[in-house]
């Protein structure tokens, strides 16, 4: 019987759709796939011999928020030789944030000693739709109408989670406060409606320049005041 080319292997898990990649008990990089290049734009070259932690992917979860050691299911997997899964979100070598699905296994020795890992992450965009649109009710009472940015209320949440990282994991953070120079002169003189169109204009101006991991928001006196009176 001829044996089987140890290329075969890796040739099979380069047809994968899905990414896969091995790495030892450090989380150094061993192995990266043709599906992780083409989920992540970093190809093997790029990604193989180097560490998790170097956070080259940018692991976040969808509030935004970077996964420390104790939250990465690869630490988890590592140290505790269970399988983990979580839905998570990588940066892209273009910039944009991808939402994977990711399962990860231990990697054992022929004494059964965790030496490793092996991840395999997805595309969950079309999960990630479906997700979204069951939630949009939910996200309505978060939602600024006018804008259709985060309202005062998510805003103010979004502190107290920055305020509590900092204290736990010392993570500065920044916030910054814009106002809109003359809007009521811009009311007074061409009417609310136009005024309104000014907050929108803004809101998506802001909203195309920041980072997928910052957060943007209205903050109003109240939601239910008119727009372009706050």
């Amino acid at each position: 019987m001829t044996p089987i080319n140890p290329g075969f292997y890796k040739d099979l898990l380069d047809q994968m759709s899905d990414g896969v990649y091995f790495v030892d008990r450090d989380r150094r990089i061993l192995y990266w796939n043709q599906g992780a290049f083409r989920l992540s734009g970093y190809n093997a070259e790029e990604i193989v011999g180097r560490y998790c932690q170097d956070d080259t992917l940018c692991h976040v979860d969808s509030a935004g928020h970077r996964f420390r050691r104790d939250g990465c299911p690869l630490s988890a997997c590592v140290e505790d030789g269970k399988s983990h899964e979580a839905k998570v979100f990588l940066r892209h070598k273009l910039g944009r944030m991808v939402p994977v699905a990711v399962r990860v296994q231990p990697i054992r020795d022929t004494g059964g000693s965790v030496v490793g890992a092996v991840e395999i992450f997805s595309d969950d965009s079309a999960q990630q739709e479906a997700r979204r649109k069951t939630e949009g009710l939910e996200r309505l009472a978060f939602l600024d109408q006018l804008t259709q940015l985060p309202n005062r209320r998510f805003v103010e949440m979004s502190l107290r989670t920055a305020l509590s990282e900092y204290q736990v994991h010392n993570d500065p953070f920044g916030v910054l406060v814009i106002d809109l120079d003359r809007l009521k002169t811009i009311n007074d003189s061409f009417g609310h409606v136009t005024g309104d169109l000014a907050l929108q204009e803004v809101a998506k101006t802001l909203t195309g320049s920041l980072r997928p991991t910052d957060v943007v928001g209205r903050w109003a006196a109240t939601n239910s005041w008119p727009s372009s009176a706050t």
